[in-house]
């Protein structure tokens, strides 16, 4: 027989567990008789905007996620090897098939890669071949080429980041110059020619028309110190562009950063304190940009832009895309 301390615990869990089960059904009970209101869906009506209930930080990690999950790289199925992200701002999908990349608008019209066919001082260059290692980390692949070349993806909204890391200086070739600059060459795969812009600092690709679809710009290169470097384009044939880097007195590793991203818009008549893009308007491949101080006395759609008399008139640009172009309608 069980001693009586034992029994009396027993007995005040049996009567506890009642007592739990009893309160359950009330409160069952009780929400079947008021059932609480849905909760409140809130309408967010700008993009710094914080939904109630959570912290900016939280708002802020949960917007990070999701974007980072709109633009992660995925494996192509039946292509081993494969890969491909997609970009919602820019509209395009970028296959990597393990030589370089390719993109192409949702729209078609065009297609558009670049492939790393080497790198080194002069005319003296190391080929680039064989097949890379290959890590993803959500918006984020690279090409492993060898101990000195690695090649990096970021997708993201501002479009492709397209990067190269050099972990050590190559060795220059017998008879190289000292003055010779560190070049990458570049092989352009796809529908689109490049042309070095005026400055040298970025390369347009332009379609058979000759309208600009992209630009690959935004060239910054630094070194281990956080130095900035010298560096430009040049260009060498419709299928190749050099990338010319000055590292003389750098500190290795090197890090080479372009992005391509499509044409910006640009108005018919710009000019100084203009306000172009100080209000903009999307929707889907249409977009209105004011400039609320452009002096025109035009007035209506397309009028006259030559007679700049009305100073602060102000005027509105109507852009739309077609195959992942965009032109200036009105």
């Amino acid at each position: 027989m069980k001693p009586l301390s034992v029994r009396r615990r027993a007995l005040s869990v049996v009567l506890l567990s009642a007592v739990l089960s009893e309160l359950a059904v009330t409160q069952w009970a009780r929400a079947e008789a008021h059932p609480r209101p849905p909760g409140r869906l809130q309408q967010l009506t700008a993009p710094d905007q914080v939904p109630d209930g959570l912290a900016q930080s939280d708002w802020q990690s949960i917007r990070a996620a999701y974007e980072a999950g709109r633009h992660a790289f995925q494996p192509i199925t039946g292509e081993p090897g494969g890969w491909q992200a997609e970009n919602p701002g820019q509209q395009w999908l970028t296959t990597f098939d393990g030589r370089g990349f390719l993109a192409k608008p949702q729209s078609g019209g065009w297609t558009w890669g670049l492939t790393l066919q080497s790198y080194g001082f002069g005319d003296q260059q190391q080929a680039i071949g064989g097949t890379p290692g290959v890590r993803t980390t959500g918006p984020r692949l690279a090409y492993h080429w060898n101990a000195t070349v690695q090649e990096w993806f970021v997708n993201d909204q501002r479009g492709l980041e397209h990067g190269f890391t050099l972990s050590a200086r190559p060795a220059p070739a017998a008879g190289a110059a000292s003055a010779d600059l560190l070049a990458l060459h570049l092989s352009v795969r796809g529908t689109l020619r490049p042309r070095v812009s005026a400055d040298a600092q970025g390369v347009e690709f332009h379609d058979a028309t000759g309208a600009t679809v992209l630009t690959y710009a935004g060239l910054l290169v630094w070194d281990a110190n956080g130095t900035a470097l010298p560096a430009h384009f040049a260009a060498s044939g419709e299928q190749m562009v050099r990338l010319l880097v000055d590292e003389r007195g750098a500190r290795y590793p090197l890090t080479i950063d372009p992005i391509a991203q499509q044409a910006y818009l640009k108005a018919s008549n710009t000019g100084a304190n203009d306000q172009f893009g100080r209000s903009v308007a999307v929707a889907g491949d249409t977009v209105v940009v004011g400039a609320l101080g452009e002096a025109s006395a035009a007035t209506g759609v397309n009028g006259t832009q030559a007679d700049n008399t009305a100073g602060g008139a102000g005027a509105a640009y109507v852009f739309t895309r077609s195959a992942g172009v965009w032109t200036q309608q009105a």
